[in-house]
């Protein structure tokens, strides 16, 4: 019998070509996979104009997704909303039920084509009213005596709240409804790309916040707990909004997402958000107090521009990229980059401003990234610090200081 050609192959190499595509699975970076977003975990920290957050699909925050979800709660059907095959994450989530806008309770205000008012419900008759107005008589006998009024041509909804529809079909068209007035958000009856909930627009799914109207009266807003992105501008413009509540679940806040909240005094972004874009807060004037958790990658550039109450700032990750434009020092224009009286100024693990008495500087343990612009040879002659601090942007610094590592 002839032998099979792989018989004089050593059982140690065979037992070595068993192991190692095991050990490459396990380790080092995750591999690709189809439909999910894959974070760079551990992206340089750059200041140079323009950084570029690697490794991000920047698409996330233009478009809206439908993906399938995991049913966390078992409920009953509802005719009326989406079943958890057709996107919602958590079918008991309180989502604002769809209108009807062909059943006459909604009418339309203005020429806008979105913005639709509810009228409220008749009152209630009791069935001696309805005997009485069937019978023509009092309750006495006597023959009711009518009179005759005009209708009103158009029914009366002074102080009624408005509400931008997005209607079935249609695409939510982001500069049509900011320069306009309405109350809240609600979306028509049949509608499968948009939800509404609290006043404020949704994906379908309830996993990205598409807009909060800017008009609206309350003060207060929670992000619920199956939303994970704010998008652009979501909140921009919404001048009474006091105080914001973001879900354990949050991981994306977009550019300009809270801009111009010109009320919001502070806000606690906890340690699964790991995108801040750029401009987040800029000209929120009484922010005065801005955490960030440990699990965040990216600080976009003027984050905090126009924040000029801005005196708390904590950023609990230690590595993440931070983005700037040229010229710029993150959170330079705050009261609390300008009136700190600690010596060493930092957001996470890089320094940002130096306030010491000068001469040699021994660098703090928690210190690992340095700019250029931080120190200057004319009030510090020499830096000791670790050798796993980086000097950023190394070509710029001063030459005239010396720098030991230890």
């Amino acid at each position: 019998m002839k032998k099979h050609k792989y018989a004089r192959i050593p059982l140690y190499l065979i037992a070595l070509s068993l192991i190692f595509p095991l050990a490459a699975g396990c380790g080092g970076e995750a591999a690709e996979t189809e439909g999910e977003l894959q974070i760079v975990t551990q992206a340089p920290l750059v200041t140079t104009p323009g950084a570029a957050m690697e490794g991000y699909d920047l698409d996330l925050f233009s478009e809206h997704k439908i993906n399938d979800a995991v049913v966390t709660a078992e409920t009953e059907a509802d005719p009326e909303k989406p079943t958890a095959k057709e996107g919602y994450k958590n079918p008991k989530a309180d989502f604002d039920t769809p209108v009807d806008l062909s059943g006459g309770r909604f009418i339309p205000v203005g020429d806008s084509g979105i913005l639709y008012v509810e009228l409220p419900e008749p009152p209630e008759t009791t069935a001696a009213e309805t005997e009485k107005a069937k019978s023509g008589k009092d309750k006495s006998g006597k023959k009711k005596e009518t009179e005759t009024t005009a209708e009103p041509a158009e029914p009366d909804i002074t102080g009624l709240p408005v509400y931008a529809v997005i209607k079935k079909g249609e695409t939510f068209d982001r500069y049509r409804c900011s320069t306009l007035e309405f109350d809240a958000f609600r979306v028509e009856k049949g509608n499968r790309q948009y939800s509404a909930r609290a006043g404020a627009l949704y994906d379908y799914s309830g996993e990205t916040l598409i807009m909060y109207p800017r008009q609206s009266i309350a003060d207060v807003f929670e992000i619920p707990a199956f939303t994970i992105t704010i998008d652009e501008s979501a909140f921009e413009g919404a001048a009474r909004l006091i105080e914001i509540y973001p879900d354990a679940e949050l991981r994306y806040v977009s550019n300009r997402a809270f801009a111009g909240c010109a009320a919001l005094t502070g806000i606690i972004l906890g340690d699964s958000v790991e995108f801040v874009g750029d401009e987040a807060f800029s000209g929120c004037a009484a922010l005065k107090s801005l955490v960030i958790g440990a699990s965040c990658r990216v600080i976009g550039a003027g984050v905090a521009d126009g924040c000029a109450s801005l005196a708390y700032v904590r950023v609990n990750a230690d590595i993440f990229t931070i983005k700037t434009r040229e010229g710029e020092i993150p959170f330079a224009e705050t009261p609390w980059y300008n009136e700190t009286d600690r010596e060493f100024l930092t957001i996470g693990a890089l320094l940002l401003r130096y306030s010491g008495a000068g001469g040699e500087v021994i660098i703090d343990f928690s210190v690992k990234y340095i700019p250029e612009y931080v120190f200057s040879s004319e009030n510090v002659t020499k830096l000791v610090m670790s050798r796993d601090v980086s000097l950023l942007n190394y070509h710029l610094w001063d030459e005239n200081i010396a720098i030991q590592y230890t």
